[in-house]
């Protein structure tokens, strides 16, 4: 099920490990130990650049680099090491950066004669500060040398906000109020001094399994000057999938396409576990779709057998939404995708030439609540409901024994319908 043309939803490789994962996984230990540690922050302190302004509490100690070095803040508290967040300009990769600044803090601890001797997933949360999706994962340790022996708490927080890739961090236990302040105050009131465009509508979502929200979705459209429409979807997941492992994962797609969503040219970068293993664009060339680029290991660079329309996310946001309006008690969708799974081999995917047809059949559940609906496929059974204006606002997906909750916790700005739906 996509809510509103994206959620965070996928299966990966953790259903094998589904009652492992949630029985152990993320239990915090009492507040009697040094994780229930917090610190009284100061006044907020305003912290201004030649190309971007922001608020913190303080105090606030900086860095700014040059071209293409990061800015660094770095916010004191008493007895412990600092709360650490970079700036910079590009885009960021969530569970990627999430994944790498956690082993970077971890290897600096084991200098100096010390051994990290335990380490688990202490907790992880996907979600939005206003609207800016973020991804928060926490891991305990164990840090010994001799028969010296001391808990420790790495906290990693990715965003990206303003054309800024935000990423926050603290390796010592607890503080894990005092640095959800300092990454929420900074994501918040971080503003860009450069001119920026912003979208005509935007929406994230989050997907829960059990307690715990493991994966985001946002979607922003914008309305080009020649009249064409630029999707930009980004999803990123931490799953733990035992104590002391994640599934990881990290895509951005960018599509042009016209108002109903038939796609001019689409990019899509896929990482996994670290490891990026897709990276390839869709393009119309002489009346026909070339795909290039790289999946997995293997260059690609072929013609599709398919020559016909191509749907777009933003297809999917307005079809869903115009079209299974109380008006409709039963609708069959069909949406032609162009959608490289990581789950299938390039020989199946790029081989086969086609995109994926994809047929929905959506079912009003109660008359008296017309934007209540169900979704069924072969392999899955969604629900969804719908505000006043259409939109998704929340639902549920069930594949075999796992079941994920979306809630899309953000949207401003408007889609129209477009003139046509049915190409």
């Amino acid at each position: 099920m996509a809510v509103g043309g994206a959620t965070g939803a996928r299966l990966p490789r953790w259903i094998a490990g589904l009652l492992l994962a949630i029985a152990v996984a993320c239990q915090p230990l009492p507040d009697a130990t040094p994780m229930g540690r917090e610190a009284t922050l100061g006044p907020a302190v305003s912290v201004r650049h030649a190309d971007f302004e922001a608020a913190l509490s303080g105090p606030v100690e900086t860095r700014f680099g040059s071209g293409d070095a990061a800015h660094v803040l770095r916010v004191a508290l008493p007895d412990s090491r600092p709360i650490e967040c970079s700036l910079r300009r590009g885009e960021a990769r969530f569970a990627v950066d999430v994944d790498r600044e956690t082993e970077r803090l971890l290897d600096a601890l084991r200098g100096d004669g010390h051994a990290i001797t335990h380490r688990s997933i202490y907790g992880v949360r996907a979600g939005a500060i206003g609207g800016t999706p973020y991804l928060w994962v926490a891991t305990e340790f164990v840090r010994t040398r001799g028969e010296e022996r001391a808990w420790g708490l790495v906290k990693v927080a990715s965003a990206e906000t303003a054309g800024f890739v935000v990423l926050c961090s603290h390796a010592e236990a607890g503080f894990v109020a005092s640095f959800d302040r300092v990454f929420e105050e900074l994501v918040g009131s971080l503003r860009s001094l450069e001119p920026r465009v912003e979208p005509i509508f935007r929406q994230i979502c989050t997907t829960r399994f059990g307690a715990l929200d493991v994966s985001f979705a946002s979607a922003e459209v914008h309305r080009e000057g020649d009249g064409s429409f630029v999707l930009r979807a980004v999803s990123s997941e931490a799953f733990p999938l035992t104590r002391d492992q994640l599934d990881s994962y990290f895509s951005r797609r960018v599509e042009r396409s016209d108002a109903a969503g038939i796609l001019a040219s689409s990019r899509l970068v896929f990482w996994s576990d670290g490891t990026r293993k897709q990276d390839l664009t869709l393009d119309r060339e002489e009346g026909r779709w070339r795909v290039r680029g790289r999946f997995e290991d293997a260059e690609v660079d072929r013609f599709l057998d398919h020559d016909g329309p191509i749907h777009g996310r933003l297809h999917h946001l307005v079809a869903l939404r115009h079209r299974l309006l109380p008006h409709q008690p039963h609708l069959v969708v069909e949406h032609v995708f162009w959608r490289p799974s990581p789950r299938r081999t390039l020989s199946d995917h790029i081989g086969s030439g086609a995109p994926a047809r994809i047929e929905t059949d959506w079912t009003r559940v109660d008359n008296e609540a017309p934007y209540d609906q169900l979704g069924r496929k072969s392999w899955y059974d969604g629900r969804i409901r719908r505000d006043q204006r259409g939109f998704a606002d929340a639902g549920e997906l069930t594949v075999g024994p796992v079941a994920l909750t979306v809630t899309c916790v953000h949207r401003e700005g408007d889609l129209e319908k477009p003139p046509d739906l049915r190409r």
